[in-house]
Protein backbone atom coordinates (compact mmCIF):
# COMPACT_ATOMS: atom_id res chain seq x y z
CA UNK A 1 0.00 0.00 0.00
CA UNK A 2 1.27 3.03 -0.40
CA UNK A 3 0.67 6.77 1.36
CA UNK A 4 -1.48 8.11 -1.24
CA UNK A 5 -3.89 5.38 -1.00
CA UNK A 6 -4.35 6.43 2.42
CA UNK A 7 -5.39 10.32 1.13
CA UNK A 8 -8.95 11.29 0.73
CA UNK A 9 -10.19 14.38 -1.27
CA UNK A 10 -12.42 16.73 -0.72
CA UNK A 11 -13.82 20.08 -2.14
CA UNK A 12 -14.49 22.76 -0.72
CA UNK A 13 -16.34 26.02 -2.22
CA UNK A 14 -15.51 29.82 -2.41
CA UNK A 15 -15.27 31.03 1.49
CA UNK A 16 -16.23 27.60 3.01
CA UNK A 17 -14.54 27.08 6.58
CA UNK A 18 -11.89 24.30 6.64
CA UNK A 19 -10.71 24.41 10.06
CA UNK A 20 -11.11 27.18 12.64
CA UNK A 21 -8.42 28.80 14.94
CA UNK A 22 -8.74 27.76 18.49
CA UNK A 23 -10.18 24.04 17.75
CA UNK A 24 -8.54 20.75 17.99
CA UNK A 25 -6.79 19.05 15.18
CA UNK A 26 -6.86 15.67 14.10
CA UNK A 27 -5.88 16.10 10.23
CA UNK A 28 -3.17 18.23 8.03
CA UNK A 29 -4.72 19.18 4.79
CA UNK A 30 -1.95 19.36 1.43
CA UNK A 31 -4.02 21.53 -1.70
CA UNK A 32 -4.25 19.73 -4.59
CA UNK A 33 -6.02 22.84 -6.76
CA UNK A 34 -7.28 25.84 -6.15
CA UNK A 35 -6.23 28.75 -3.16
CA UNK A 36 -6.94 28.67 0.81
CA UNK A 37 -6.33 31.89 3.00
CA UNK A 38 -4.96 31.71 6.34
CA UNK A 39 -6.75 34.40 8.69
CA UNK A 40 -5.47 34.83 12.39
CA UNK A 41 -7.26 36.89 15.14
CA UNK A 42 -4.66 39.77 16.73
CA UNK A 43 -7.33 41.32 18.52
CA UNK A 44 -10.55 40.42 20.62
CA UNK A 45 -12.50 43.41 19.07
CA UNK A 46 -11.51 43.31 15.44
CA UNK A 47 -11.81 41.06 12.84
CA UNK A 48 -8.73 38.40 11.97
CA UNK A 49 -6.31 39.15 9.56
CA UNK A 50 -4.50 37.26 6.47
CA UNK A 51 -1.56 35.84 7.39
CA UNK A 52 -1.24 33.59 4.44
CA UNK A 53 -2.43 32.39 1.20
CA UNK A 54 -1.86 28.94 0.37
CA UNK A 55 -1.50 27.24 -3.45
CA UNK A 56 -1.09 23.78 -4.73
CA UNK A 57 1.49 21.78 -3.00
CA UNK A 58 1.17 23.71 0.08
CA UNK A 59 -0.02 22.25 3.15
CA UNK A 60 -1.27 23.03 6.50
CA UNK A 61 -2.84 22.10 9.78
CA UNK A 62 0.31 20.23 10.19
CA UNK A 63 1.29 22.10 13.73
CA UNK A 64 -1.56 21.24 15.70
CA UNK A 65 -0.58 17.86 15.19
CA UNK A 66 2.99 17.75 15.77
CA UNK A 67 2.67 19.96 19.01
CA UNK A 68 -0.29 18.60 20.15
CA UNK A 69 -1.81 22.15 20.29
CA UNK A 70 -5.23 24.15 19.04
CA UNK A 71 -5.26 25.82 15.27
CA UNK A 72 -3.13 28.57 15.49
CA UNK A 73 -5.39 30.08 12.74
CA UNK A 74 -8.86 29.62 10.39
CA UNK A 75 -8.35 28.80 6.88
CA UNK A 76 -11.28 28.83 4.80
CA UNK A 77 -11.63 28.62 1.01
CA UNK A 78 -10.24 31.71 -1.31
CA UNK A 79 -11.46 29.66 -4.71
CA UNK A 80 -13.43 26.27 -5.65
CA UNK A 81 -11.25 23.98 -4.97
CA UNK A 82 -9.81 20.31 -3.74
CA UNK A 83 -7.74 19.54 -0.76
CA UNK A 84 -5.79 15.97 0.35
CA UNK A 85 -6.56 14.88 4.20
CA UNK A 86 -4.98 12.90 6.21
CA UNK A 87 -5.20 11.79 9.80
CA UNK A 88 -1.70 10.87 11.46
CA UNK A 89 -1.49 8.90 14.74
CA UNK A 90 1.56 7.32 15.77
CA UNK A 91 3.42 8.31 12.78
CA UNK A 92 1.35 6.23 10.53
CA UNK A 93 -1.19 8.07 8.35
CA UNK A 94 -4.79 6.97 8.12
CA UNK A 95 -7.51 8.34 5.63
CA UNK A 96 -10.15 10.35 7.20
CA UNK A 97 -13.60 8.63 6.94
CA UNK A 98 -16.13 10.84 5.95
Amino acid sequence: MKVADLLEEKTYCDGEMIIEEGENGDCFYIVENGKVICLQKYEDDKPPGCVATLSPGDYFGERALLLDCRRACTVTAGTYFDLIMSKIIGGIIYSWER
